[in-house]
């Protein structure tokens, strides 16, 4: 039902025409911040080259990125990151900055504006829903017929609807498809004519390496990243970004604490606004279609997945002796008999849960209790089962919590399931009812 419900809403998306894309210039840097973009193989088929660095370029010799005789577009103008967009330009001597968004502006961005004006920048805030082409066209009508030239755009704009892919549905993908996918299309269609300096898209980190509950958000991104490359193969300019989360704007910044302390435990660190805006500056001048900028703990990364050793993409990144080091909860787990091993496991289980949750003593949670009733909710249930399997070493079902709701049920679940393959045929003595 869920994949049905994905189909649908793809299409709802407008008819694309693709050209061949060449994949280039993967790059990686040691840096928290990581730069990345893709590479071309010898095989000539897409490969990912975590080894290949950006050619290194001498700053002296750019041409300034931001011209005073021209316009610049900010999609999500608005919000936290398209108002850093503005301050960015005005800072790079843009004398002309447009200003999309679905709402007028309230109080706070107005305050921001008028600081920007007030150095003498022309700053116009145009209301428009980029997921509707006639907005984007009146838009860009209103900029040529009334300001100087376009010569720049960056799309800020999005929206998040997260939730685990049992429960999406095709109009919460169009809700989210339609700023990234729509908008970026038709911002490409409208302004493939224009002699852009650049075209900047923001995208996710979500669609690098994935993220619990971010289905239709990863692939609203990964889209933006395809149609970077699509717009580079026909020489035009394009830089997908796939931020990591953005520390003082953007979605992450409305996030609860519960939610951003979750998010640093599974080793995402968020970015300084000027941490964010050195590294897109630095992207302008590598002309890279697609680079990522995050600040991950690999290490912590892998502990939710079940089995790190055996990752491809991103296998450069762990550190093979950490892998060995980390204690197997499986082994210990096999070592025992099967009461221990019931009991050991429930433990283990409500340690997990009562740090998703944000309980300080494990004790509390009752093993007979539905967990939802201390507050867990799907995403937190997706985040539970990931650190659960890093443990086990084990890859477990996403279902898990939904259908096994109680430390007891999800005990019994795994010990059946998973930690009876290694008992001899015979010993069905083992076989008992667990007992936490």
């Amino acid at each position: 039902r869920a994949m049905a419900s994905l189909q649908r809403a793809l299409n709802l998306l407008p008819d694309f025409e693709w050209a061949s894309l060449t994949v280039s210039n993967m790059a990686c840097s040691s840096e928290s911040t990581v730069r990345a973009a893709l590479a071309d193989s010898q095989s000539g088929k897409p490969s990912l080259d975590f080894q290949q660095r950006p050619q290194q370029i001498d700053q002296s010799q750019l041409k300034q990125p931001v011209r005073a005789n021209a316009s610049y577009m900010v999609t999500g103008g608005l919000g936290g990151l398209g108002l850093e967009m503005m301050q960015w330009l005005a800072a790079q001597g843009a004398q002309s900055i447009v200003l999309l968004g679905r709402r007028a502006a309230n109080g706070a961005a107005l305050a921001q504006i008028e600081q920007v004006r007030a150095t003498g920048v022309q700053v116009t805030v145009m209301q428009a829903d980029i997921g509707i082409e006639a907005d984007v066209a009146r838009v860009f009508a209103d900029i040529s017929a009334h300001l100087p030239p376009l010569a720049g755009i960056i799309h800020s704009a999005g929206v998040l609807d997260d939730g685990v892919l049992m429960q999406q549905s095709a109009a919460r993908f169009e809700k989210v498809l339609a700023p990234k996918v729509k908008g970026a299309w038709y911002l490409h269609q409208h302004s493939s004519s224009l002699p852009l300096d650049f075209f900047i898209m923001f995208s996710s980190i979500a669609a690098i390496i994935g993220w619990p509950g971010q289905s239709n958000y990863a692939a609203a991104n990964a889209f933006m990243d395809a149609l970077a490359q699509h717009r580079q193969a026909r020489g035009l300019p394009a830089l997908s970004i796939n931020w990591g989360p953005w520390r003082d704007a953007g979605m992450a910044a409305n996030l609860d604490q519960r939610d951003s302390e979750r998010m640093s435990e599974a080793g995402m660190a968020a970015l300084s606004g000027e941490q964010g805006l050195h590294a897109m500056s630095r992207l302008l001048a590598y002309r890279l279609p697609q680079a990522g900028v995050f600040d991950l703990e690999w290490s912590m990364i892998s502990k939710t997945m079940p089995d790190p050793a055996r990752l491809t993409v991103f296998k450069q990144f762990i550190d093979p002796n950490l892998i060995q080091q980390s204690v197997n909860l499986f082994d210990q787990l096999m070592a025992l008999d099967m009461v221990a091993r019931g009991r050991r496991l429930g433990e283990e289980i409500c340690v997990i849960l009562a740090e998703v949750l944000g309980i300080d003593n494990p004790g509390a949670i009752d093993p007979a209790q539905s967990v939802f009733e201390f507050g867990l909710n799907s995403l937190m249930g997706m985040d539970f089962k990931n650190r659960l399997q890093g443990k086990l070493h084990t890859k477990l079902p996403t279902t898990l919590v939904l259908k096994y709701p109680t430390v007891q049920a999800m005990v019994q679940f795994i010990c059946e399931n998973h930690l009876m393959d290694q008992i001899p045929a015979g010993n069905e003595a083992d076989r008992i009812t667990l007992v936490l």
